[in-house]
């Protein structure tokens, strides 16, 4: 596979050059290896939601190595908040030597909706995720705000796996797990 902790589109170019050179050769158990992580990797990691309705899915003809090519659409909405139809797009990922990716972004740009994809898409493709537990998984980022009123949904997964074990799953009083959260968050942020 790839780094135990790179970016997602490292990650996704590594998988797909891996996919299709184990195609070319015949080795259909890791190319379907490869196909799995590629796939978890955008469902798990690229943008779904908030206009992005109908998910992600990579073009995987287009796709190699050196071109990540991913098709999206949005839902628009109008001015009175009903939905107001769909734009196609493909959001080509190419690599950069000043900035890492340069993005390029398809299909019509109603109400400027280019630039909010492709801030979208480039702040998902270039976060950084780590191997846990057989897949890539978000790690835990000091930017996220752990209150006692709620819990981010999901935070428990992405605790590094030294800390994972260390809190009790089970326990539904998310205002003592949101403490606790806290209290590993400042002793992860201390070892860094």
């Amino acid at each position: 596979m790839t780094n135990d902790n790179d970016k997602v589109y490292r990650i996704l170019a590594s998988c797909i050059d891996a996919f299709k050179r184990c195609r070319e050769t015949g080795n259909t158990e890791w190319a379907e290896k490869h196909g799995d992580t590629i796939i978890q990797v955008i469902n798990d990691h690229l943008p779904h939601g908030s206009g992005i309705d109908s998910g992600v899915k990579i073009d995987w003809e287009h796709s190699s190595g050196e071109k990540i090519v991913l098709d999206t659409a949005f839902h628009h909405m109008d001015e009175n908040g009903y939905y107001d139809g769909w734009t196609n797009h493909s959001v080509t990922v190419r690599p950069s030597l000043i900035h890492g990716i340069t993005l390029s972004i398809s299909g019509r740009d109603k109400n400027g909706i280019k630039e909010y994809l492709y801030d979208t898409f480039s702040d998902d493709l270039t976060k950084t995720v780590v191997w846990i537990d057989g897949r890539y998984s978000r790690p835990l980022d000091a930017r996220w705000i752990i209150d006692e009123r709620w819990i981010i949904d999901g935070a428990v997964n992405a605790i590094t796996a030294d800390t994972y074990g260390k809190l009790d799953i089970q326990e539904h009083d998310t205002n003592r797990l949101g403490q606790r959260l806290l209290v590993h968050v400042q002793d992860y942020l201390n070892t860094r």
